[in-house]
Formats: C-alpha cells, sequence, structure tokens
C-alpha cells in the first residue's frame, strides 16, 4: 500500500534542494581554476543554472560521469520549491572516483509559468542529501522510476558485431540476476500479462522484433493460451541459426511464422509474394502491418544498448509507432538498457505508461539497479500527446 504521507516526508528531507525557504547562492563563473578549487572543499553543495551545468559537464569532462542517473517522478504529491514552482522530478547521477573523491550531481526539475526548467546542484559528501533521495527511492512506486543511460553515453553506444548473436548465444552470455523469480523472461511476461489484461481483448497481432530462438515468444504464447486470448504472431529475427531454432520451438502454433531478417527487411518484404504467404498462414494481411499492429515485443532487440547504436534505435521506434494501430502499444525490455529515455519516445509520439519492471538482485554489485521495462503506446486518434510528455504541452530545455 502506497503510504503518501510518507513520500512526501521523504520529500521533504531533500530541504536542500530548494524545497525549503533558503536560497542557495551559485557561483557566478565557472572556470577549470574553479573546479579545481573545489575538489579542495571537504563538503560543498552548489546550485547551477541549465546553461551554468552545461558549462561544468564540459569543464569536468562528461566521460567522467558514471553511465546511469535515476530519475524520481514526484509531480503526483503537490511539492512547491521555495519559489512556489510545483517540481515535477528529481535526478540523481554520479561522476566516477577521481582522486579519491566522487561528486553526486542532482537535477530538479519544475514548473515556471508553465514551462519545464531545470536547476543543476553539484554536491560532494553530502551524505544527508544522498541517504534522503535513496530513502525516497525505496518508498517510490517503481513505476515512479526511471533508469536510463546518460546522454553521451547513449550517443556514442556500439552495437556487438553480428557474430555476437549467432546460434551459441544464450542468456549465459549475461550474468546479472534479477530479483523476479524466473529473471528476464518472467519480467517480460508479467508486463505482457498486465497490459492485455488491461485491454481485455480476446485477440491480437503481435510482432515479436529481435525474437531470438523464440524462447520468449513460446512463454508468451502459452500466456497467451492461459488468458484465452488468440495471438497471430510474427518473430522477426537477423540471425539465421537463431531463426531455426525458433521455427523448430514454435512449430506446434499454427498462427506463427519466423522471418528471417532486420525489421526494416520485414518492412520492405510485405509486397513479396512469400513472405505475404507467411503472414497469410498467421492470419496477417500485409496491410495490417502497416498501422494495424495490436503489440510489438522489443527485448533486447531494436532499442536497446550494446544491439544497435542511438540512430537505429531512434529509427527503429519511430517505425514501430507507424506500425501500430492506435491504442497499439509496444513492450520494450532486455538484459541492457533502452537507448532511448522516456522523453525520447515521448518526443516521437508514444504516451509512456511505465519504465521499470523489476529491481535487479542487489546481492551482487551492480552499476544498475532497476530492470527497464517501458510499455509504450500509440494514442487514440484525438489524443493529445505533448512534445516531450508532460502535460499542456510543456516543452523540456535539452
Amino acid at each position: 500500500m502506497i503510504d503518501t504521507a510518507k513520500i512526501v516526508e521523504r520529500i521533504q528531507a531533500l530541504g536542500e534542494l530548494s524545497f525549503n525557504n533558503k536560497a542557495l547562492c551559485g557561483i557566478d563563473t565557472l572556470s577549470a581554476k574553479t573546479i579545481e578549487e573545489a575538489r579542495g572543499l571537504f563538503s560543498f553543495l552548489i546550485p547551477l543554472s541549465h546553461e551554468q551545468f552545461k558549462s561544468f559537464k564540459t569543464l569536468f569532462g562528461e566521460d567522467r560521469f558514471c553511465e546511469y542517473s535515476l530519475s524520481l517522478d514526484i509531480r503526483a504529491y503537490a511539492i512547491k520549491d521555495h519559489r512556489g514552482h510545483d517540481v515535477l522530478t528529481i535526478k540523481q547521477s554520479q561522476s566516477k572516483f577521481t582522486h579519491n573523491q566522487r561528486l553526486t550531481l542532482f537535477t530538479v526539475e519544475y514548473l515556471d509559468e508553465k514551462k519545464v526548467q531545470k536547476t543543476h546542484y553539484v554536491a560532494k559528501n553530502k551524505h544527508d542529501l544522498n541517504d534522503a533521495f535513496r530513502a525516497l527511492r525505496l518508498q517510490l512506486p517503481i513505476q515512479q522510476i526511471e533508469e536510463k543511460l546518460k546522454r553521451y553515453y547513449r550517443l556514442r553506444a556500439k552495437p556487438h558485431p553480428n557474430s555476437f548473436w549467432g546460434k551459441e548465444w544464450g542468456l549465459d552470455k549475461y550474468t546479472t540476476p534479477y530479483s523476479a523469480p524466473g529473471g528476464i523472461d518472467a519480467v517480460t511476461v508479467d508486463t505482457f500479462r498486465k497490459h492485455m489484461t488491461n485491454k481485455a481483448s480476446s485477440e491480437a497481432l503481435v510482432l515479436d522484433v529481435g525474437g531470438g530462438k523464440g524462447r520468449l515468444a513460446d512463454k508468451l504464447l502459452r500466456e497467451a493460451q492461459c488468458m484465452g486470448i488468440e495471438l497471430h504472431y510474427v518473430l522477426i529475427e537477423p540471425d539465421l541459426s537463431q531463426c531455426e531454432a525458433a521455427e523448430a520451438l514454435l512449430k506446434i502454433y499454427p498462427q506463427v511464422v519466423v522471418f528471417h531478417g532486420t525489421l526494416q527487411d520485414f518492412m520492405t518484404s510485405l509486397d513479396d509474394k512469400t513472405v505475404q504467404d507467411g503472414l497469410h498462414q498467421a492470419q496477417f494481411d500485409e496491410s495490417v502491418v502497416k498501422g494495424g499492429v495490436d503489440l510489438i515485443i522489443s527485448c533486447g532487440g531494436p532499442l536497446n544498448n550494446q544491439v544497435v547504436s542511438y540512430d537505429t534505435a531512434y529509427a527503429n521506434a519511430c517505425d514501430y509507432l507507424a506500425m501500430l494501430a492506435e491504442g497499439g502499444a509496444v513492450i520494450a525490455t532486455g538484459l541492457t538498457s533502452l537507448l532511448l529515455s522516456k522523453k525520447n519516445l515521448e518526443s516521437i509520439g508514444f504516451r509512456v505508461e511505465n519504465c521499470v519492471a523489476a529491481k535487479r538482485d542487489q546481492t551482487i554489485s551492480e552499476s544498475t539497479t532497476y530492470h527497464p521495462a517501458y510499455v509504450m503506446q500509440k494514442p487514440e486518434k484525438g489524443e493529445a500527446i505533448s512534445e516531450v510528455g508532460y502535460p499542456d504541452g510543456h516543452c523540456l530545455p535539452c
């Protein structure tokens, strides 16, 4: 049960981030000398404007920040800062250790005359703030947490070579455990179950992009049978050996077709008679694929770090939107983080319902804390979506 009063109390414990009546003094100018002098201080908290913060990142070096950030969405709790602005989110990230020192970065997003603005805070040895942020994170519903790869690293992401995804690829190539019993597949199946329950549909047209050997597809098809839902299922996989394994595993399902190629290969092959015959086997009509798909499964595929580049992930997300029917959705999970953030996806035109599905098992040391599971829907006709997903068309500065 959500304890709203406790959450508000946890937010107020972050009072130094302008949630009190104390206006902190920032620094007027930034220089390499200023940063060097700050390193000599034992403890500090320096507020920076958005422009100052961009200068700070350039001077400090963006590659000296850790890869991931955590964002907590607190807009539901009507929190105001010391100037009376509505606070939307609090984000935390950290620098890598340098000379046995580490900086913590906090970003507060707020509304100022219906425009989203940011104030950034650079902190050192502010253990009370770090503890307060952690306490709030543990109290919030998991749907209000987004862990993402920082933009600097997303833009520079390099995919594995094609040889990595051969017949011998398997879950054993990644050892990250999850708190959800059954690991990554259980997380995805659970997300699928919740989504289909909310849709209350008796059948669905499904594309599984980057479906691999069909392991997850088999579990989703079985889950759909238990729910009384008829799936017309197309699995798309660029590696031939994995396609062959998927065909062998899924041959018991008459309304499943396996396509060897990329998403773009599939889209450009829809006029091919062989492809059309395969789609007809799954009771798909090729015309339905262009704007009539109910659900796209993207698990560790065309949106993920180490699988594709940022530009490819962005293009794939745009293709997903075009292929979906109004009200259709994408479930995007994977063993690695998505290369697109919630704001990226909302700028494309999706309504993002969920960012996190499960905590990772913290019995071992991990660079990340949460497992990403984005559920993003194509809006119904006439449904308004703001440029970056904020109400009333509020736009976020870059």
